[in-house]
């Protein structure tokens, strides 16, 4: 074959290529045609497509090259038919022009501006439960949704409340527009669960129609508290945390009693955290100091100050006691102390590796003290067959772990005897190592938290770069993997120089200056390996009796004490530390009402709230009827049901008292402000040795 002839078959085989392209490209157009056929065709109702749209999209139609061949052939015949029925369709409907088409463009546009002006909510579950399924594991095939607390309706009522200068968002719905939210309505059916609502929705028939959106929790009642308690205090946000100490800077303040729990305790009655000097008189007793002299020497401000709450630690990921999930683990302590500024700070770090389980699972763990001194470092062997030893990262290999003893039931073991009851555990993430350990423990600093240089709550900066900027400290740079005990001096050293300048220091979210100290003694971490060793001698002989013990201990355990457990761990926050939902409400000029029992009126009556004590259902109807047309925020409990020795009534006496509250929530919500955030919650019964889920309904009425 000539050169030419090659050069001809080429040209022709281009050609041939070229056409059976276009006529594929037509094909898709004909697709595309009948798409915009079918749009159009919906929406000539409302004549949301000019006819001249139409017009161009026929002529290009017929603008396609007889050359091309039958394109037909590349159409199935069902989408040519369903094409000229469309057309058919098309063609026998009226269409607007002239004026008329302005009116209805017109009224489309107020409609459309209108939907702009108010506020709208929806659930985002299928979101959260990826988010967390992630952060479990980046393998995980099955999202799984956390547990909800109470704190998670919280977040969403300070965002009603606040707008944009809420500190939180609520993370499994969102509320667009909360500017327009004209009220926001709170009503407690105290007693019923989740459990009465799916046995008897015959009895919810108000809930029913005016809720479309609902969600099952944890109820407080699970740890010893209330969603009186969970929902009207309010963790102080760390410029508010700053504020404060700038207040306390400029007058003299006197601590008079010693730091209390909030969540799953009883509240004070009155504000004891401090009394300022210039206001109050004091009895001058030897016991009282002024508070700067409580701290330690190296301390500026309280340590406690630096503790996650337990909103944060829900939003960070850190394990909770629950009874629906994570069965399997243990509380690092049986009871718990209060916490003080005094407190031992214990820096904890843990390597990794993958198991068949698809699960991260400890290797190894390192505990350094606040004088930079390694107290316990161990290899673990997982129970479960390693996957993937990710060596880059955690410095383990085969060769490391073959000969290790040393189980996880053993290093909770030892954590447990070696932790004081009122222990602060920090850590990069400590999350994660909480999750790898299967502990729970109340106390908690994250460095993570703490420093910020990104000005991102939800981009972490690294352990390894906070080292560099403030430590002047290269670490993790090894080839060989990481090592878990510089990691855990590194964050010891970060945490005690926080302490050492003030909350705001290494945090760009709050505006905190960024710069390295300009002294710093290098430290060297003096891990004692033969103490350590020794201590795991101690506990080698019981190996395989440790984690029976603990299960069976928390079998046994009565129903009484798991809950007083709760309270106990629950309880890491002091009073000094919150802020009443009232007083925010006040702090944007805007009103509210309260009715509940007397104990929760109490608590609440000096902060400017109308608070009105309720001991029957009926007293709090009437009262929220009126209270939901004139106030912004109103909370309302219906105390009826809870009150009611339910085990001793009947299926149709429990009906009966069920479908009064209901209709009596009716009453109230068709006296509610158009445009209102309504939440109504069911906080479920502890009872016989179970507790019910609770149920929260919310819909903007």
């Amino acid at each position: 074959m000539t050169p030419e002839d090659k050069s001809s078959d080429s040209k022709s085989s281009k050609k041939t290529k070229r056409i059976e392209s276009k006529k594929r490209k037509a094909a898709a157009f004909l697709q595309l045609a009948k798409d915009v056929d079918a749009c159009i065709f919906k929406k000539v109702k409302t004549s949301l497509e000019d006819s001249d749209d139409e017009d161009h999209t026929q002529a290009k139609i017929q603008k396609i090259p007889e050359a091309f061949g039958n394109v037909a052939s590349f159409v199935p015949q069902e989408t040519s038919a369903e094409i000229l029925k469309g057309k058919s369709m098309e063609e026998s409907k009226p269409k607007l022009s002239g004026e008329a088409l302005l009116e209805l463009r017109k009224a489309l546009r107020e409609r459309q501006k209108l939907s702009q002006d108010k506020s709208k909510l929806f659930l985002t579950l299928d979101d959260l439960a990826s988010e967390y399924g992630v952060m479990l594991c980046k393998e995980s095939p099955v999202p799984t949704l956390p547990p909800l607390f109470m704190m998670d309706v919280q977040h969403l009522l300070l965002y009603a409340l606040q707008g944009n200068l809420s500190s939180y968002r609520p993370r499994w719905c969102k509320l667009l527009r909360p500017s327009k939210i004209e009220g926001v309505v709170v009503i407690v059916l105290d007693g019923v669960g989740s459990d009465d609502y799916q046995t008897h929705p015959e009895c919810f028939p108000n809930i029913q129609k005016y809720f479309e959106m609902s969600v099952d929790m944890v109820s407080p009642e699970e740890y010893g508290s209330s969603v009186a308690e969970e929902l009207l205090y309010v963790p102080l946000s760390l410029r508010e945390k700053m504020k404060r100490r700038e207040t306390q800077s400029k007058t003299q303040i006197v601590n008079i009693e010693p730091m209390a729990p909030i969540i799953g305790g009883k509240v004070p009655q009155t504000e004891p955290a401090s009394v300022t000097l210039e206001t109050q008189e004091i009895h001058k007793e030897p016991e009282i100091k002024i508070e700067s002299e409580l701290l330690p020497a190296s301390d500026r401000f309280p340590r406690t100050h630096l503790l996650l709450s337990t909103s944060q630690m829900v939003l960070e990921g850190f394990p909770m006691p629950n009874l629906n999930t994570n069965t399997e683990f243990i509380y690092s302590k049986d009871d718990y102390g209060t916490v003080t500024n005094h407190s031992p700070i214990f820096a904890i770090d843990c390597e990794m590796c993958l198991t068949v389980r698809l699960k991260s699972e400890v290797t190894r763990i390192s505990v350094v003290n606040e004088d930079l001194e390694c107290i316990y470092d161990t290899f673990v062997k997982p129970h479960h067959r390693i996957r993937d030893y990710v060596t880059k990262y955690s410095g383990i290999t085969k060769q490391i772990l073959d000969p290790v003893q040393t189980r996880l039931s053993d290093v909770q073991k030892y954590l447990r005897k070696i932790l004081p009851d009122d222990a602060i555990l920090c850590g990069q993430s400590l999350c994660g190592d909480l999750n790898a350990l299967q502990m729970f423990h109340p106390y908690v600093m994250d460095t993570s938290v703490m420093y910020n240089l990104n000005g991102d709550r939800k981009r972490k900066t690294g352990l390894r770069r906070l080292a560099s900027v403030f430590l002047k400290r290269d670490i993790q740079g090894d080839a060989s993997g990481h090592n878990s005990i510089e990691d855990a001096s590194a964050t010891m050293e970060l945490v005690k120089l926080k302490l050492a300048n003030d909350i705001a220091f290494g945090d760009c979210v709050i505006g905190g200056a960024i710069f390295p100290p300009e002294e710093k003694s290098d430290v060297e971490p003096k891990p004692d390996l033969q103490s350590v060793q020794a201590s795991e001698e101690e506990i080698k002989d019981q190996n395989t009796s440790v984690a029976v013990e603990l299960q069976s201990k928390s079998e046994s355990l009565s129903h009484t004490q798991i809950v007083a457990r709760k309270k106990s761990f629950f309880h890491n926050i002091s009073n000094s530390q919150y802020k009443s939902l009232f007083s925010i409400t006040k702090d944007v000029k805007k009103t509210a009402a309260l009715v509940d029992e007397a104990s929760v009126v109490q608590q609440h009556a000096d902060q400017e709230v109308v608070a009105i004590v309720s001991d029957c259902d009926r007293t709090s109807k009437s009262l929220s009827k009126s209270y939901v047309e004139f106030h912004d925020f109103v909370y309302t409990c219906f105390p009826s049901y809870k009150k009611e020795d339910t085990g001793k009534l009947t299926e149709e006496e429990k009906q009966k008292l069920l479908g009064r509250m209901d209709k009596r929530l009716g009453k109230v919500l068709k006296h509610t402000k158009v445009g209102s955030l309504v939440t109504v919650i069911l906080p479920g019964q502890s009872s016989s040795g179970k507790c019910q889920c609770a149920k929260t309904f919310i819909k903007i009425v």
